[in-house]
Parts: C-alpha cells; sequence; structure tokens
C-alpha cells in the first residue's frame, strides 16, 4: 500500500530477533547486520521517548542542570541599597542586575530600556513580514493586520512598564511611523495626515488613553485593586 502511493518506510526495528533478520540493511533503524537484544544499549528514540528494544519499555531521559533548586531571586533596586542577602529555607537567593516578570524586563534602576528595545525589534519583524506576505496594497486592510499581529506586542502590561520617557515613546511610536510611511496614497502626507485618513491614534495616545481610564477605573472602584 506505501508502495503504491509513494512512499518509501525506513529504519525498521523490533524486539523480535527473527523480525530484525528479516529487513534488509538499507532499512534497519541501525547501520547493524544484527542488533543485539540482550544488551540494554539498544535503545532507540522517537519524539524525546526512549524505547528499549530488549524489554520493550518506555523511558525518559532527564538531565539535571547545574542550577539553583527556586526561580527565586534577589533584585536590588535603588543607588543606596544595602545589598542584604536573603534565603528561603537556607538557601541563599541569587542577586541579579535584572530579571523578567510577566514577560517584561526590569533592571535594579526600574526601567525598561531592554525590554522597550525588544518589543520594538519584534514589532518591526512583524510588519514587515505583513508587507512582504500579502499582496493587497489596501492602505486600510494592511492597518488592521498592523493592529492585530503588531500593536499588541507594543501595548502589552502596559501599566506596569508605560513610563514616559522621550526615547521609549520615540523608539515605539518610529514602528508605526515606518509602517504608515509607504502605504499607497499616503506617502506625501506627514505622519499626523496619515493617522488622521486611516482613523486612528498614534500610540503615544492610545497609551494616554489606557492610563486615564486605568485611573478613572480605580478611583471609582471598578477594579479588583484595594486602593485604601
Amino acid at each position: 500500500m506505501c508502495a503504491a502511493g509513494g512512499f518509501k518506510l525506513t529504519k525498521f526495528v523490533s524486539n523480535d530477533q527473527q523480525v530484525i533478520d528479516s529487513i534488509s540493511l538499507d532499512n534497519k533503524a541501525e547501520n547493524k547486520v544484527s542488533i543485539d537484544l540482550s544488551q540494554s544499549v539498544s535503545v532507540q528514540r522517537a519524539l524525546a521517548v526512549h524505547w528499549c528494544v530488549a524489554s520493550d519499555c518506555l523511558k525518559f531521559r532527564i538531565v539535571l542542570q547545574d542550577k539553583p533548586l527556586t526561580r527565586s531571586l534577589t533584585l536590588h533596586v535603588g543607588e543606596q541599597n544595602l545589598m542584604s542577602s536573603y534565603c528561603i529555607r537556607n538557601l541563599q537567593l541569587a542577586n541579579v542586575t535584572g530579571t523578567v516578570d510577566l514577560k517584561i524586563l526590569v533592571n535594579t534602576r526600574l526601567r525598561f530600556d531592554k525590554y522597550v528595545c525588544s518589543i520594538v525589534y519584534k514589532a518591526h519583524q512583524r510588519a514587515v513580514l505583513i508587507k512582504r506576505c500579502f499582496r493587497t496594497k489596501n492602505a486600510n486592510v494592511l492597518m488592521k493586520t498592523f493592529t492585530v499581529y503588531v500593536r499588541p506586542l507594543l501595548e502589552y502590561c502596559l501599566p506596569v512598564w508605560n513610563f514616559q520617557y522621550v526615547c521609549h515613546i520615540f523608539n515605539i511610536e518610529s514602528v508605526q511611523r515606518r509602517f504608515t510611511k509607504h502605504l499607497t496614497g499616503l506617502k506625501n502626507n506627514t505622519y499626523i495626515t496619515k493617522l488622521s485618513k486611516l482613523n486612528i491614534d498614534s500610540l503615544e495616545l492610545r497609551r494616554l488613553k489606557y492610563n486615564l481610564t486605568l485611573v478613572y477605573c480605580i478611583v471609582h472602584g471598578l477594579t479588583i485593586l484595594d486602593c485604601s
């Protein structure tokens, strides 16, 4: 049946020596004349699962890496921090200069420079892929794909990292600015005019609206945050 469909199955193995001997050398899983089932080292692997041919048992191989037994870390914030050491059950926590929480990288100065650079880089990559993968030149269609596939990268967990550094504002806005630069029918317009014609807001204005909405919800008790 497989031969009729043009498929050729190879790398056969069995825990029966007679079956192994009946298979040609080219089609065996191991480039051997015969497989010695008496040896426990005769192991086949597929999808990270090890099959011991002799005992017909499935096994898993676990490699213990030289890492701390806890994922808790110590991040000292501030220039005048005493840099104290902390322990959990007599296990000293490692001191780090930066850590990732909720997929957001923060350093000892509570700045998010590396995180912003990371999401801007990924967003530029996705924006380029959109222009390469979509044949349409319709500006509205391309802008919708941008809002679906690119903009969420730049607006993830905004209340955590949304500090108003000019460098961050410029880098994040450059993603949408570059994407709208070569849209059909908008090449000779300014960035503000392009946004008006596309009926969208700048990323900076969107973050401001999001922050105002969050503050309103907190003040009026519309969130689960305890402000008392």
